[in-house]
């Protein structure tokens, strides 16, 4: 039966994108690294050229040039726009399908990020509400049902609850139990945070404690059970994983 995907990688660019991310953790030259991505942001591939200018921002900053890294942070608002879905045949991997528009509201500001819900029944895609020129914030989830083509939206509370400067959150993860989602966020002087998005309420919270500035991560997964996230820290050479478990919900 086939698979629907909502963006694919050539097996050449996840190669490139591979020795670039190499160069980033690796051998730890985000100047060298930030090359690579530039090339990679070059390529026609919207889902390759978004997560190629993410990581540009991230080198560039880490670089010392913070003034770049917003604009190409700036330019990757204005590169998101709609999701298209293509049917995928998983014993070929060949794409079977024209790709199709797959929201069906906001039209033209919808987009990074998106994620399949566990059990591939829900689709959450992100709304980007304008605040002045060359920027937008999220401004609400929406959850798409697959069966149906039916969408909710949800509004984060409180509404500022994730970066306003910057387009995050710019990963999200469905907890198993596809009541909340876990997100991204970017504060200034701690780095990447994770927070906690309930599905009913919009309900945004802390996963971690953001009055200690060293728990800055780059890396996330969610236990099977869904009660403690795996966190690994963002260091030069990152040893140490911390678990957070998540409180159980009434």
């Amino acid at each position: 039966m086939p698979e629907r995907i909502w963006s694919r990688i050539p097996p050449r660019v996840g190669m490139l994108l591979a020795a670039a991310e190499a160069v980033e953790f690796r051998q730890y030259n985000p100047t060298r690294a930030a090359a690579l991505y530039r090339d990679l942001a070059r390529l026609k591939r919207p889902g390759v050229r978004a997560g190629a200018l993410l990581r540009l921002a991230r080198c560039l900053r880490a670089s010392g040039k913070p003034a770049d890294a917003i604009a190409v942070y700036e330019r990757l608002l204005n590169d998101q726009g709609d999701i298209y879905a293509a049917d995928l045949d998983p014993a070929t991997g060949l794409v079977i399908s024209e790709a199709k528009r797959f929201n069906q509201s906001y039209i033209g500001s919808t987009g990074f990020p998106a994620a399949w819900s566990p059990d591939g029944r829900f689709f959450v895609y992100t709304r980007r509400a304008h605040l002045a020129y060359n920027k937008s914030r999220i401004a609400s989830f929406i959850i798409r049902t697959e069966a149906t083509g039916e969408e909710r939206e949800v509004y984060p509370v409180p509404a500022d609850a994730f970066n306003q400067a910057y387009p995050f959150p710019n990963t999200l993860k469905w907890f198993p139990d596809g009541r909340s989602l876990l997100a991204t966020d970017f504060v200034s002087g701690k780095g990447l945070m994770f927070r906690q998005v309930d599905l009913e309420t919009g309900r945004v919270k802390a996963l971690l404690d953001l009055k200690e500035g060293t728990k800055s991560v780059w890396s996330s997964e969610i236990s099977p059970d869904g009660k403690c996230s795996f966190l690994i820290p963002f260091q030069h050479r990152p040893q140490t994983i911390m678990i957070f478990f998540k409180e159980e919900q009434s």
